[in-house]
């Protein structure tokens, strides 16, 4: 190896460390003066935990919840689907402050849970219409053992 080559080398090696530290260093300046940053991965990291009591607010019936509905072309094949889940399936609207909609937990809006983006992509795809029904049973899943 040369010298000019030892030397183009030695630079790309310096140049990735230095971008690995300028990145890490960045990053830590940012977690310590960002709330905002620090809370969402504190977050992230320990996700709150939901006790029995809170379970049951956000299924407040003891039997299973069931939504029904159509989705799609009403002139289209027809599609019967049923979805059997939990809270990621669906929820009612409560009066907690912090489950005002219905629709699938983790969801922003209905649109976006995953048995109607599920049901979106049957009807866009297969050009389909979709008599649906969304089963909760998250009852059964806590009380599996008994």
């Amino acid at each position: 190896m040369t010298a000019g080559q030892q030397n183009s080398k030695t630079a790309r090696v310096i140049l990735a460390v230095s971008l690995i530290l300028n990145i890490f260093f960045a990053t830590l300046i940012a977690y310590k003066h960002s709330g905002h940053i620090r809370e969402f991965v504190t977050n992230a990291i320990a996700p709150r935990a939901i006790n029995d009591t809170q379970l049951k607010e956000f299924n407040r019936n003891h039997g299973p919840i069931i939504v029904e509905g159509k989705v799609g072309n009403e002139n289209a094949r027809k599609l019967k689907l049923l979805i059997i889940g939990n809270s990621l399936s669906y929820v009612p609207a409560s009066d907690s402050p912090d489950w005002k909609h219905s629709g699938g937990m983790a969801a922003s809006n209905i649109e976006n849970d995953y048995a109607h983006l599920l049901m979106k992509e049957l009807v866009d795809r297969k050009g389909v219409q979709i008599e649906y029904m969304i089963s909760n049973l998250a009852e059964f899943e806590r009380n599996f053992k008994n």
